[in-house]
């Protein structure tokens, strides 16, 4: 009997939660015109959102329970803006200098699977670097800029990646690969 109660619960409760996260992701400026307890709190990161529900009603689903969000589309508003290069961009064939690889793993950020991907790198290998780098994601770009190099020995120029910062929309990166930057 108290088994099949707390199945029932769970089961509202994650139903709840769910047309929660739904109205969420339509309308976050509304989190107060639907009833929210005071406790219960909401943050947006990244790819989802954490929730902290609290007076669940006797129901404990755990004492830091997270649930993860899919994001909604960006629409044309919301679509990331691309920044432009500030310096003349290099026309050095000359491989990456050790200072050039810190600067640019401190600066990647979340473009890091952009980044790789665009150097050649498939998916299965980029989620393999962040196992092994335990989610240091600074780590994971400077391995990324590493391996690249040693793929493509010839390649690997200081142009060749600050035209691959252009096309993604980096030309702050690209600035830190400028000429003008002593390497």
């Amino acid at each position: 009997m108290i088994l099949c109660l707390y199945k029932h619960s769970l089961i509202l409760i994650t139903w709840c939660i769910s047309t929660f996260c739904q109205r969420l992701v339509m309308d976050t400026d509304s989190q107060t015109k639907q009833g929210l307890h005071p406790e219960s709190r909401t943050q947006i990161k990244g790819g989802g959102a954490n929730i902290s529900i609290g007076h669940a009603g006797n129901v404990l689903v755990g004492n830091n329970s997270t649930i993860v969000v899919s994001k909604a589309k960006r629409n044309a508003s919301q679509t990331k803006q691309k920044v432009p290069c500030r310096k003349p961009l290099t026309k050095s064939q000359q491989p990456l200098s050790v200072d050039q690889k810190l600067d640019i793993k401190d600066n990647v950020g979340g473009d890091w699977k952009d980044l790789g991907r665009r150097l050649g790198f498939s998916d299965p290998e980029l989620e393999q670097l962040e196992m092994e780098n335990s989610n240091n994601y600074s780590e994971v770009i400077y391995q990324i800029l590493s391996r690249w190099e040693q793929r493509a020995v010839h390649r690997s120029t200081q142009e060749a990646l600050a035209l691959v910062f252009l096309k993604m929309g980096r030309g702050d990166l690209a600035d830190l690969l400028s000429d003008s930057v002593v390497s």
